[in-house]
């Protein structure tokens, strides 16, 4: 069972539950929102930039390429289902671990 909730494994690959708030300032991770992790974005929800520049910030977050990352589900929502292919859950908890601050705990 993974650390936190907002990951799920799916075979090789990972799915990455987001919460996407549009048009926050700035691109950044908030922390954890009813188990997902919650991003805020520039974008607005307009035409698909929010996405996109979701897209983006988590490959740059995760260093991962663009292609390797694809929106399962969410397109028209602020609740997202992202896969990150090629990237265990392991992988990715120890780079949250990193990121996410100590009192963001498991919600």
């Amino acid at each position: 069972m993974a650390k936190y909730a907002f990951l799920k494994a799916r075979g090789m690959d990972t799915v990455l539950r987001v919460h996407v708030q549009p048009r926050g300032g700035k691109n950044e991770i908030v922390g954890l929102y009813r188990g997902f992790l919650k991003l805020r974005l520039k974008a607005p929800p307009v035409d698909g930039e929010a996405n996109r520049e979701c897209l983006r910030f988590l490959s740059k977050i995760l260093k991962q390429g663009r292609g390797q990352l694809e929106i399962l589900h969410g397109e028209r929502s602020r609740w997202k289902n992202i896969l990150v292919r090629d990237r265990n859950v392991q992988e990715l908890e120890s780079l949250f671990e990193a990121i996410l601050p100590l009192s963001s705990g498991n919600t």
